[in-house]
């Protein structure tokens, strides 16, 4: 089964710039007992120009659970509370090409139940019950097949990719201070299928009040371009067409994540992304052509 993976790390080179006085705070305070449903639709393409192009649709639902834990020491003031998300899969469904993608992996993925025990600000202490899955990939094949496998899929790239999805959306934020209308911007870094490097600019804007079941939320866009100046003009106007012309490099980045927010309670509503990479391939017998990834994604969460 091959599988579009593609990696992500944020540079947190942070500035950021203030248009209202009226300020709010992300407080990492989820209500608990809760239990809510996400659904996630994600879309990825390689077209490797005159040469393959690899379309790859992935249904995503889980169900999460969030308990509090308060101690309280002998003697002495209240211990701040941790939290833990229970994280379950409930259909993992993977379309290349056209065709379903039928994998045993898939149905093993869908029977591990994570645990990410977080602190008080959100600041994640342990995550725990991934390792389940490498036990049920040996258990359910010899040797030698399920060190292949796990080479490709494994609890420890699970981790990694929770930790960081984790910090871009709650570490990130948490504690920290926004006014609609305020801007932060960063640099940040992203692996290419040729494994090159691209470096790209993201500009966060705390873009206005949205209403969503019931829950009063700041609506958070973020955009991604390769081209810093374009970029400052794009939150200006985020209407202008993707300006593929203006890459003086090889490679160009563009895109936009849209997020709903709480700030009371730092859960998310919902979520939508895109992006575009243009960039230079070098297929097998050193053939160079010019390929183009795209991924789109979007997420409804259920309270």
């Amino acid at each position: 089964m091959k599988i579009l993976v593609f990696f992500f790390i944020i540079m947190l080179n942070v500035s950021w710039s203030s248009l209202n006085a009226t300020s709010f705070k992300f407080e990492f305070n989820p209500s608990t007992p809760v239990t809510y449903n996400v659904k996630s639709k994600l879309f990825k393409s390689l077209d490797q120009k005159g040469v393959q192009i690899t379309k790859e649709e992935r249904v995503l639902e889980s169900e999460v659970s969030i308990t509090k834990h308060i101690e309280r020491g002998f003697g002495q003031s209240n211990i701040p509370p941790t939290y833990t998300f229970y994280n379950k899969t409930q259909l993992f469904n993977i379309i290349q090409d056209g065709k379903p993608v039928k994998n045993p992996l898939l149905d093993i993925v869908a029977k591990v139940i994570s645990e990410t025990k977080t602190d008080h600000e959100g600041k994640i202490i342990d995550i725990s019950g991934l390792d389940a899955f490498d036990t049920r990939v040996k258990d359910s094949y010899p040797p030698q097949i399920s060190e292949g496998l796990l080479r490709g899929m494994n609890s420890g790239l699970m981790e990694t990719t929770l930790r960081k999805e984790w910090g871009e959306k709650i570490g990130h934020f948490s504690g920290k201070e926004f006014s609609i209308g305020d801007t932060w911007t960063s640099i940040q870094k992203v692996t290419l299928p040729s494994s090159d490097p691209a470096i790209y600019y993201s500009e966060i804007l705390f873009s206005d009040w949205v209403v969503t079941q019931n829950v009063k939320c700041v609506r958070i866009m973020m955009y991604q371009h390769s081209d810093a100046d374009y970029l400052g003009a794009l939150v200006s106007d985020p209407k202008r067409n993707d300006p593929e012309a203006v890459a003086e490099t090889d490679i160009l980045v563009s895109g936009s994540i849209e997020r709903w927010v709480d700030p009371t309670t730092m859960l998310i509503y919902f979520e939508k992304s895109k992006r575009k990479i243009i960039f230079p391939m070098t297929l097998p017998e050193n053939v160079l052509v010019q390929a183009t990834l795209i991924d789109r994604s979007e997420s409804l969460f259920y309270y």
